[in-house]
Order: structure tokens, then sequence, then C-alpha cells
């Protein structure tokens, strides 16, 4: 393990609660033998709260040897993750620091989308105020296609969106615009695009992955804490296996 910690938080209340739940874990007197952190003298742990872009840079004798990240959202670009970790590395940490997860990759697949029926009756009367963020100016809705909120209709295998390594990735690496290929799976009219994240936590083993694809796709991982995210096509797209 490590010998001492330094973590980055910018909500308050977020900061204070990782002091609590640390502090509730260590081995001490007021904690079972079988706590899972060491005492706080022999692997201390500091929160700073503050935007990491607020940390400044870390002498090379003090710099930390590897960079631990959260994934922000469903979207997995969410919070500036890519220009965030890019600063913590180049500032924060030694040369060559590891990074976790070392790479995000975006995957994802075109549906058909409808209102679920409710005891048989067809209730896309609602459509246009379903969700209801749909009609906010978000980029993306959240949703969860193992939970059966709304009918989707997968039609096509998924496709690649991009791939970026994390620490090193800029903001610029990340397309505007791309053309994109899917192969059809059933037909339809996709109305939905609809994608999710995939991280390699390390670069020496890329079987070790956290993903919020849906079950219903790819159930080679264990279920997250995330759904993914969709956005409606500007037009129906007709697909065909």
């Amino acid at each position: 393990g490590a010998s001492a910690v330094v973590g980055v938080e910018f909500i308050n209340s977020i900061a204070r609660a990782s002091e609590e739940i640390v502090k509730a874990n260590r081995r001490g007197p007021d904690t079972p033998p079988t706590a899972p952190l060491k005492p706080a003298d022999e692997a201390p742990l500091d929160v700073w709260c503050t935007d990491v872009r607020g940390v400044t840079r870390v002498p090379e004798a003090k710099k930390f040897d590897v960079l631990v990240s959260e994934l922000m959202d469903a979207s997995g670009l969410g919070e500036n993750l890519i220009q965030l970790m890019r600063y913590a590395r180049n500032e924060l940490c030694r040369r060559g620091a590891p990074v976790i997860p070392a790479r995000l990759r975006l995957l994802g697949v075109l549906c058909e989308v409808r209102l679920p029926q409710l005891a048989g009756t067809d209730m896309d009367a609602f459509w246009p105020v379903w969700p209801p963020e749909r009609n906010s100016e978000t980029l993306w809705l959240g949703v969860d296609l193992d939970k059966g909120e709304g009918d989707f209709r997968v039609l096509t295998k998924p496709a690649e969106f991009m791939s970026l390594e994390l620490g090193k990735a800029d903001v610029n690496d990340v397309p505007t615009r791309a053309d994109l290929k899917f192969e059809g799976a059933e037909a339809g009219r996709a109305n939905f695009v609809v994608w999710w994240f995939e991280t390699q936590l390390s670069t020496a083993d890329p079987s070790v992955v956290l993903t919020n694809a849906p079950k219903c796709i790819d159930d080679r991982h264990p279920a997250t804490c995330w759904g993914q995210a969709a956005a409606e096509l500007p037009s129906d797209v007709q697909v065909t296996p």
C-alpha cells in the first residue's frame, strides 16, 4: 500500500465525508483490529478541498508516484476529465508516473426508442416530454438499458467512438466531429445513439477493465453505479442487418 495519500475534491461536503470514512476504517483504539486501513501515523491521508488546477506545482522531490482519478459521469468525458488528468500528471506527478485508469474508450450503438406500453396502451403521445431532461439544454441524457426505462431496441453492433491515453491526451485529442460506421444487427429506424465508457485500469494488464456498458450488450464485466449516455439523432436513420 501507499505510504501517504493526498486526495483532491472540489465539493466541501464530499471532501469532509471522505475524511470521516477513512477515519472510521483505520485500525486504532476506537476501531476493530480487522479495520482495512493502517493507523494515521503509518499511512497519512490529506484531503485538499479545491479544484486540482488550483494546486500549485509540487517541487520535484515531493511529486507523487501514482495518479488515481474518478470517472465523472456516464458519458466518460464529463467535468473536464481529460484536462484535469493531464494537468495533474504533468504538474503533480513524477515523470512517467502510472495513471489509473490508463486508457479510455467510448463505444456506442444506434437504437430505436419508444415509450414503454402501459397495460398494452400505446403511450407515445408523451414522447415530446420524455424523459424530462429532453427539453433542457443538456448535451446528453442519462439512460439505463438494463432497467427497461423506455423501450430501447438496439439496432447495431457496438462501434468505437474514440480511444485516449489518460494523463497524456489533451482536449484537442477529442474530435468535435467524426464519421462513424455502424454494423447493422436488426432492421429498424434509429432515433437515438447510446454510448458508454470502457476504461483500462492498467497498461500492464488490458483485461482489468471498468465499464458502464449495458449488461444486455456486454456481460463480461460487473455492473457499476452508472447507466449510459444517450442523445437524440437529428433525424431517423434506417438500419438494416
